[in-house]
C-alpha cells in the first residue's frame, strides 16, 4: 500500500512543482509556442505516419481533426494538389504556419495583453480539470489492480508500469485540450461576460499544498474572453512508444523525458 502511495505522490509532486512555476511565471507565450509546435507534430502524424507513402495519408481525417478541435479550416488536399513539390515535412510546416497566423490574428484581435492571461488562465484551468480526472482514474486502478496477482503478475509493478503510462497521456492530453481551447478562444459579448462572472462564483477545485494557490487566482480577469469549445477534443493519442522520464527524450535534444516533453513549462 505504501508503494502506491508513493507512486501517486511523485506524481503530485511534478503537476504541483509545474502549477508552482505556472502560478510565478508573468509570461508563457513561448511555452505556448513550444507546445503548439508539439501538439500540431504529433496531431499531424496520426493522419501521416512518419515515412509513409502519400497514398497512405488521411487528408481527410486531417481537415476534419483540425476543424473540429481547432477551428480551423484548412484545405490540405488542395494545397498538396496545387503546390507539387510539399513533403512530408513541409507539409507540416505549412499546417503549423496556419496554426500560428490564426493565433496571431486572434492576439491581434483580443490584445496582447489580454491573451498573455487568457494562456495562463486557460493552461492553470485545464491543468486542474485533468489532474482531477486523473486521480480519480489512479483511485479507480488501484482498486482493480489486486486482481492482477491471480494472472501471476506483481500487482505493484503494473501498478507503477500503468500509473506512469496514465501519467505520461495526462501531460499529452493536458497539452492538446489547452491548445484546443485557445485555438477557440473569441472576444466575449458583454451578455458572455455576464454569464462568466456567473460562472465564476460557482465552486471550483482548490489545492492544498503549501506551494500553490487556488485555481480561481490565475482565472481570466473580467472574462474577456471565452473558448468556443462546444464539441469535447479527441484525446491526445501519442504514436510513439512510450519513455520513461529518466530515459532520452524521443525528440532528439538529448535532454532527459522528464526535462523535455515530459514537461508542460
Amino acid at each position: 500500500m505504501l508503494e502506491y502511495d508513493d507512486v501517486a505522490n511523485d506524481q503530485r509532486k511534478v503537476i504541483y512543482q509545474q502549477r508552482f512555476e505556472l502560478l510565478s511565471a508573468q509570461d508563457i507565450s513561448q511555452s505556448v509556442s513550444e507546445l503548439r509546435t508539439e501538439v500540431v507534430d504529433t496531431l499531424f502524424h496520426q493522419f501521416i505516419p512518419k515515412e509513409s507513402m502519400e497514398e497512405q495519408w488521411d487528408i481527410a481525417g486531417l481537415e476534419k481533426q483540425i476543424q473540429l478541435d481547432f477551428n480551423l479550416n484548412l484545405n490540405v488536399r488542395s494545397w498538396l494538389e496545387s503546390e507539387t513539390q510539399l513533403h512530408e515535412e513541409t507539409l507540416k510546416q505549412k499546417i503549423l504556419d496556419a496554426f500560428v497566423a490564426a493565433y496571431t490574428a486572434k492576439e491581434a484581435e483580443i490584445g496582447s495583453e489580454t491573451m498573455r492571461d487568457a494562456e495562463k488562465g486557460i493552461m492553470l484551468q485545464t491543468l486542474d480539470a485533468h489532474w482531477k480526472d486523473h486521480l480519480s482514474a489512479m483511485d479507480h486502478m488501484r482498486q482493480g489492480i489486486q486482481l492482477r496477482g491471480y494472472a501471476q503478475k506483481n500487482p505493484t509493478q503494473e501498478f507503477k508500469r500503468e500509473s506512469f503510462n496514465m501519467f505520461t497521456s495526462l501531460l499529452d492530453n493536458i497539452k492538446y485540450a489547452f491548445i484546443s481551447t485557445l485555438s477557440k478562444i473569441q472576444v466575449a459579448s458583454p451578455e458572455m461576460i455576464a454569464q462568466t462572472h456567473m460562472d465564476l462564483s460557482a465552486p471550483q477545485l482548490h489545492f492544498t499544498h503549501q506551494e500553490v494557490q487556488p485555481m480561481t487566482e490565475g482565472a481570466v480577469p473580467n472574462g474577456e474572453v471565452h473558448s468556443d469549445d462546444e464539441e469535447s477534443q479527441q484525446p491526445f493519442v501519442r504514436q510513439a512508444p512510450k519513455v520513461g522520464r529518466n530515459d532520452p527524450c524521443d525528440c532528439g535534444s538529448g535532454k532527459k523525458f522528464k526535462q523535455c516533453h515530459g514537461r508542460l513549462l
